[in-house]
């Protein structure tokens, strides 16, 4: 049997496999690889029930393999962790007498392997270690284990360049624990979740998670799947903020699901969510959060990964099955309906700020609703006529999901040029359609005379006094406009009616123009 690796460098191809290690058949090797920041590898595995190490640096190939665990005692289920720096731990379940304990080993980087050291408490059955390191390399082991002779998930500490620290429990005392996950963040923070149960008649196994603060103990775990079907977890993490995640398979009664839960920093966990398909099975669920280098585009954002199942025409057998590699992402991020500025209202020749929370944003489109866009978060936009526009947004989100929002601004003339085009020409003969009902009465001002009054003669063409009296009935409507929008009810109604002022206002500099067009200075 042979244990084998490829690799692909960024930006390369896929390698030709090379052996790593070989055995004669037997049960499973068990091989578990872990990188460091540089590209160095380390792999782990079971060889004859002695954990075999070796080493490959990035580039290069791979070193023989060393025996790192006692070849006089049987050891199993291996696993490796590398820091930034290369320093490499593996743990692993050695049998001691009629029970097991966990052990570790270390290798500095550019170093060798140090002698085997017990990370579970001496006298206590111990086995099914997980490993977990945070940022700065602080290493963080959890198993089942038995403490004064019941059951209970375990977990020890060793800050960077030190020795493990005594055990701590990490579940209730005589609960039946499966599947134990641990991930760590910096400053020894530390989330575990398992599948705890009292195996009484009627129970079933429910995802379970404990979280340790930093610089603190063990908080009391809290239940994450609900109790009437049977829950195991598959994986959690933490991303760089301290935000986590936890994923999970449970049956719904007809098919095996896949669920999770996220919890945000300084917050509890939220609710579970199913996230695969209704009506077919999922297994093997992985998570991560966030994203390597210094964008912060990815922070707080988890994806989530699974096989689904389905069973398949198969003819001559029966059942056939087929796997698909299904995916989805958890958006820390609102909407951008959600953050999309845009000004109520705004005075046409002015420039207007409009803009959208920068993060979880690509391919961003402002669409400024006259005609003019603009490919950004953000934008200062000048309207050169009065009006009611709508503001569009439209972007892709960093998981891949199409996301838009729109807002409505209403531009107003200038007040220099509202205040003119009325002047003279509102009130004057009683032509006014008056205030409504309870409004006061507007000042008198001097005008011209009435449309009526003006009659045909010398310099007065049809088309002047056609021009005359568009302006006199768009002036007549603009007063009235305001003397409304004065009295107005409600915010809604005085939105609309400022809208429909600013809509005169314009229609009464058109009308100016065409008489100033079609009667000069009669």
């Amino acid at each position: 049997m042979l244990v084998q690796s490829a690799s692909r460098s960024a930006g390369g191809s896929w390698q030709a496999p090379v052996t790593v290690g070989e055995m004669k058949i037997a049960m499973a090797p068990e091989p578990w690889v872990a990188v460091d920041a540089a590209g160095n590898a380390t792999a782990v595995w079971k060889k004859s029930e002695v954990i075999q190490a070796a080493f490959k640096p990035d580039g290069e190939g791979w070193q023989a393999p060393v025996p790192i665990s006692d070849p006089e005692d049987e050891s199993y289920v291996p696993q490796a962790a590398v820091n930034a720096d290369g320093d490499a731990t593996v743990v692993w379940m050695e049998a001691e007498g009629s029970s097991y304990v966990v052990r570790g080993a270390i290798r500095p980087a550019g170093g060798s392997w140090e002698a085997p050291s017990l990370v579970s408490a001496a006298g206590e059955s111990a086995g099914n270690p997980h490993i977990a390191l945070d940022p700065d390399g602080d290493a963080m082991v959890v198993w089942r284990g038995e403490h004064e002779g019941q059951e209970v998930a375990r977990a020890a500490y060793r800050p960077t360049g030190g020795a493990w620290q005594a055990p701590e429990d990490v579940s209730n005392p005589g609960e039946h624990v499966q599947q134990l996950r641990i991930a760590l963040h910096e400053g020894g923070e530390a989330t575990v979740v398992w599948a705890g149960s009292t195996s009484e008649v009627g129970t079933h196994d429910v995802v379970r998670a404990a979280r340790r603060p930093t610089g603190e103990g063990w908080e009391s775990p809290v239940d994450l799947s609900d109790p009437d079907e049977n829950a195991f977890p598959a994986d959690v993490a933490f991303d760089a903020d301290g935000n986590s995640a936890v994923v999970w398979g449970r049956s719904d009664g007809t098919h095996q699901i896949i669920q999770a839960a996220y919890r945000p920093v300084g917050a509890g966990w939220e609710a579970p969510i199913d996230l695969s398909e209704a009506g077919a099975d999922a297994m093997d669920a992985v998570v991560v959060l966030g994203a390597p280098g210094v964008s912060t585009a990815a922070k707080g954002v988890a994806t989530a990964l699974w096989t689904r199942v389905e069973t398949v025409p198969c003819p001559g057998k029966s059942p056939c099955y087929s796997y698909t590699v299904q995916a989805a992402g958890y958006d820390a991020f609102p909407a951008p309906s959600e953050g999309l500025e845009v000004p109520e209202a705004g005075v046409a020749g002015e420039p207007i700020e409009i803009s959208v929370p920068p993060q979880n944003i690509w391919s961003p489109l402002l669409d400024f609703g006259d005609g003019a866009t603009a490919a950004s978060v953000s934008a200062t936009h000048v309207y050169a006529e009065p009006g009611e526009y709508t503001v569009r947004f439209s972007s892709t989100e960093v998981l891949g999901y199409p996301s838009s929002a729109e807002r409505t601004i209403t531009i107003a003339l200038p007040e220099d040029e509202e205040g003119s085009d009325d002047e003279g020409d509102d009130e004057g003969n009683g032509e006014s359609a008056g205030p409504p009902s309870g409004g006061s009465s507007p000042p008198s001002v001097s005008s011209p005379p009435s449309v009526s009054s003006v009659q045909p003669g010398p310099g007065l063409s049809a088309g002047c006094l056609a021009a005359m009296t568009d302006r006199k009935r768009a002036s007549r409507l603009l007063r009235n406009l305001r003397v409304r929008l004065e009295n107005a009810a409600n915010s809604a109604s005085a939105r609309r009616l400022r809208s429909k002022r600013f809509q005169a206002a314009a229609a009464l500099r058109r009308a100016r123009g065409r008489q100033t067009a079609l009667c000069g200075s009669a």
